[in-house]
């Protein structure tokens, strides 16, 4: 995606009113998800391997902070679902004091899950950053009750990071694609299930129950809104991650907003 773009984007969403956070990933093997080719499995035994390629990301990070910063971004992540990277504490200390001296907002790390629990460098940020597509259910069609005890342990660890840390946290993503058994692996762009747009909704009503009042929740971003209309999951409206025009839709606008009712147990 090129700079003019990004800009404009950003652009876009603060003449609207929004604030932004700017979230840069590594894509590997194109849109379909390949757990033998992800980005959480990079790594490199040798050190010197290792050093070459946080200098390189290191070069295309500080550039992107760049731009949040010209464009007055609130929010930065300085990396999304590094898992096995994840653990060069200093590499990403290093990585982080770099970024501080051209951005002067608030920074953040994207960690894939629990794996958050593993990182060591949070003390550095701002916020504790998790993708938060977690297994709620082993079961089809389950019920918004099933699905808020399935949050349950999650949610004690989630809280007990932010605690040990004394920083709030941000799910930097979570989506439910709108297929039956979307919660059992709600990370998977692929799958079998038919078009079930009550799961989905059922799915963030869940969410919404059992995050909507934790103090330590700074903010939520859903996965996943477009600005455009070519993209792989525009093609795949139906049975995608996008909430747009679903009943889920209107159960994340009642998340955000003031009622405090359970419904659709």
């Amino acid at each position: 995606m090129s700079e003019k773009y990004v800009v404009a984007e950003i652009n876009a969403l603060h003449d609207m009113g929004f604030k932004v956070m700017l979230k840069p990933h590594i894509w590997m093997g194109g849109y379909e998800f390949d757990p033998d080719n992800w980005r959480s499995n990079i790594d490199f035994k040798d050190p010197a391997e290792r050093r070459r390629w946080f200098e390189s990301y290191g070069d295309f990070i500080v550039s992107e902070a760049k731009i949040a910063e010209e464009t007055g971004v609130e929010i930065f992540v300085i990396g999304t679902e590094l898992v096995a990277l994840s653990k060069y504490r200093e590499d990403w200390e290093g990585l982080i004091a770099k970024v501080r001296q051209v951005y002067g907002g608030e920074l953040t790390y994207a960690a894939n899950g629990m794996n958050a629990a593993n990182i060591e460098f949070w003390g550095s940020l701002d916020y504790i950053g998790i993708d938060a597509y977690f297994r709620l259910t082993d079961k089809v069609n389950p019920t918004v009750t099933e699905l808020v005890k399935g949050w349950s342990p999650y949610e004690s660890e989630i809280a007990g990071l932010s605690r040990k840390y004394g920083k709030n946290v941000i799910f930097t993503e979570i989506g439910f694609k709108s297929v039956e058994g979307t919660a059992i692996e709600p990370w998977r762009w692929d799958g079998e299930g038919g078009v079930s747009q009550q799961e989905q909704a059922r799915a963030f009503e869940a969410a919404g129950i059992v995050f909507r009042n934790k103090p330590y929740l700074a903010g939520v971003f859903i996965w996943k809104y477009f600005t455009d209309m070519d993209s792989y999951e525009k093609r795949n409206l139906e049975k995608g991650f996008t909430p747009y025009g679903k009943k889920a839709e209107r159960v994340i606008s009642e998340w955000f907003g003031n009622g405090n009712e359970e419904t659709g147990q």
